[in-house]
């Protein structure tokens, strides 16, 4: 019998050592599934407070033949602030990364501030139509149709 209740020490001490070892995977595990779930969470909540509107009139947008520059006015709708290093447009599903942006008044592109952006190396042609769509942070988007 000694040998045996031996044995069954040995199994049991055994046993807590993996079942210890198993705990602490699964709890890392969890931390790490618990962080990721929290920074989706907060990347998604970041998303859909950003957004913005763009205000110029369309049927006067303000273009630079001399330039070729194109000034757009966007505004800050939603509840975060927005980089303006993130302003991206599309004309026609061209797209223009050469971009000029300042926030009137200065400071950040805060909610319900304007920031103006000058689009460089665009030509455009009296009279026709065109499709503008401007990018900014978190693939939020904005369109717009107009002409020169």
């Amino acid at each position: 019998m000694p040998s045996n209740a031996a044995s069954h020490t040995i199994f049991f001490i055994a046993a807590i050592v993996i079942s210890t070892t198993l705990v602490g995977t699964f709890f890392a595990i969890t931390i790490r599934f618990a962080d990721s779930v929290d920074r989706d969470s907060q990347r998604l909540m970041d998303q859909m407070d950003t957004d913005f509107k763009i205000i110029n009139d369309p049927a006067h947008m303000p273009y630079n033949a001399t330039n070729s520059s194109l000034t757009l006015y966007l505004l800050n709708t939603g509840t975060v602030d927005i980089s303006n290093s993130t302003v991206k447009a599309f004309v026609n599903g061209t797209s223009f990364f050469n971009i000029t942006s300042w926030v009137e008044g200065g400071g950040d592109w805060d909610p319900d501030k304007v920031l103006v952006a000058v689009v460089h190396n665009i030509t455009l042609n009296p009279g026709e139509d065109y499709f503008l769509r401007v990018v900014v942070a978190y693939a939020v988007s904005d369109d717009m149709e107009f002409s020169t």
